[in-house]
C-alpha cells in the first residue's frame, strides 16, 4: 500500500508499506478513511482479514488485523462503534465494535448472498 502526495497535478511517492500475507494471492479490495482521518482500514482476500493502520501525516503504522468474519471480504465500512464488512464468498456481513478506535469484537452477522457493498 503506497502513500502519494498530489501537487500541481503530479502524484509524488511518499512511502510504500507492504501488508504482511501468508497467502501469495491474497489482495486488497476496500481501504476506508476514518472520520477523523487517524486510522486506515484495509481488507484483504483470501486472507480474509482486515488489517488497520493509524495515521500520522504521510506514515502509516500498523495497529492490527482481525479475522474478517466470512470469506472474501470485499467492502468494509466504519459507523460511529461499528465497524461492518462484507464478505462476498461466505455470502455475509460481520458487525464488529469499536473501542478507542480499534476493532474490538465481532458482536453479530446478517446473511446477505454475495454481500458486496456496505453503505
Amino acid at each position: 500500500m503506497s502513500v502519494f502526495a498530489y501537487k500541481n497535478g503530479k502524484a509524488e511517492l511518499i512511502d510504500t508499506v507492504k501488508i504482511d500475507s501468508k497467502k501469495e494471492s491474497a489482495n486488497g479490495a476496500a481501504i476506508r478513511l476514518s472520520k477523523d482521518g487517524n486510522y486506515l482500514y484495509v481488507s484483504l482476500r483470501e486472507e480474509n482479514k482486515v488489517t488497520m493502520y493509524e495515521v500520522n501525516g504521510e506514515k502509516l503504522t500498523f495497529l492490527q488485523a482481525v479475522d474478517c468474519g466470512g470469506d472474501s471480504p470485499r467492502d468494509l465500512n466504519i459507523y460511529g462503534k461499528y465497524f461492518i464488512v462484507c464478505n462476498e464468498k461466505s455470502g455475509n456481513v460481520a458487525v464488529f465494535s469499536v473501542k478507542d478506535g480499534l476493532i474490538d469484537r465481532r458482536i453479530g452477522e446478517i446473511s446477505i448472498k454475495n454481500a458486496l457493498c456496505c453503505v
